[in-house]
């Protein structure tokens, strides 16, 4: 019975062993738990080039018969990843920052309509009531406007303008704009009623000093850092 149970015990550690280096073999690369050479030593016995290196996860030293150019390509791959999430991660709050300063200029009106000439196309106009809460001078607004029908909520045009004050809003001062629209953008072939809606945000603004504040981060963005860190960051 003891002999039987002795000869269980060794099948069972040679099962382990087994399974181990059968994982490893499947990853490319061999688990080394005492190693005396260095970090990232590449040796060569006479045979295929061996390359050690130490993993990412566990810390534990590795030997891989895989040529020493995957390796640098992967590592390569890697920093290039991070390098990308903390440009992100930059721009992220960079945008988070340029909201925030964004919804102290308030839109009090908003209004879209054609002017009419007998010798020129219809020519499509925004008009608009800005409201400087900030404590600096607005220079320049960047918009984005949408038409849509009362009824259905159908947009007709949806798309993005700036608007180069003539004179600096100052702060705490209220004022109209009358801005021409870009018609090669498609706002001249919208055809409008009174019942059209139309919405108005701010996605920009250029300071007196030279600062601009921008909303630049997408949800594609986001979506882009999200998969990054989940591949090489958690």
């Amino acid at each position: 019975m003891k002999k039987f149970l002795a000869i269980s015990i060794l099948l069972s550690l040679a099962v382990c062993v087994f399974s181990d280096n059968v994982s490893a073999r499947r990853r490319g690369h061999f688990k080394i738990v005492h190693v005396i050479y260095p970090a990232n030593h590449y040796w060569d016995w006479d045979s295929d080039p061996i390359y050690w290196y130490p993993d990412q996860v566990d810390g534990d030293f590795y030997y891989s018969y895989a040529s020493y150019s995957n390796y640098e390509t992967e590592r390569s791959r890697t920093n290039t990843a991070l390098n990308e999430i903390e440009l992100l991660e930059k721009r992220k709050a960079e945008s988070e920052k340029a909201k925030k300063e964004l919804t102290k200029v308030k839109i009090t009106e908003a209004n879209f309509y054609k002017q009419y000439s007998t010798d020129a196309p219809a020519l499509s106009t925004a008009e608009i009531t800005l409201k400087n809460n900030s404590n600096y001078k607005i220079t320049a607004v960047f918009f984005r406007g949408k038409l849509t029908t009362p009824k259905t909520g159908r947009i007709l045009i949806d798309g993005d303008f700036k608007c180069d004050l003539p004179e600096p809003l100052n702060p705490g001062a209220e004022n109209i704009y009358e801005i021409a629209l870009n018609d090669f953008v498609g706002w001249a072939k919208v055809k409008v009623s009174d019942t059209t809606k139309f919405d108005v945000s701010i996605i920009g603004l250029g300071t007196s000093d030279g600062t601009v504040y921008v909303s630049a981060f997408s949800n594609n963005d986001q979506k882009r850092l999200d998969t990054l860190k989940k591949k090489y960051i958690d």
